[in-house]
């Protein structure tokens, strides 16, 4: 499954984002009644670091006027 695959749906489907609930003991995040969508907590935290670079922190930390 590739990222997109996994952040398209979530994106575009407010009621499918909102079904977020923790699984696997409480290690992952599921999304969906069946748990379609299954990451774990550290997958996530990866994919965030990959999507946000540092400048881009800056601009969301500027905007929101938060000092890092």
């Amino acid at each position: 499954m590739t990222l997109a695959n996994l952040r398209n749906p979530l994106r575009d489907d407010t009621d499918l984002f909102r079904t977020a609930h923790a699984s696997a003991g409480g290690s992952n995040i599921a999304w969906g009644e069946d748990g379609s969508i299954d990451l774990s907590a550290s997958t996530i935290e990866r994919l965030a670091d990959e999507a946000m670079s540092a400048k881009g922190l800056q601009r969301v930390y500027g905007a929101s006027r938060v000092d890092l």
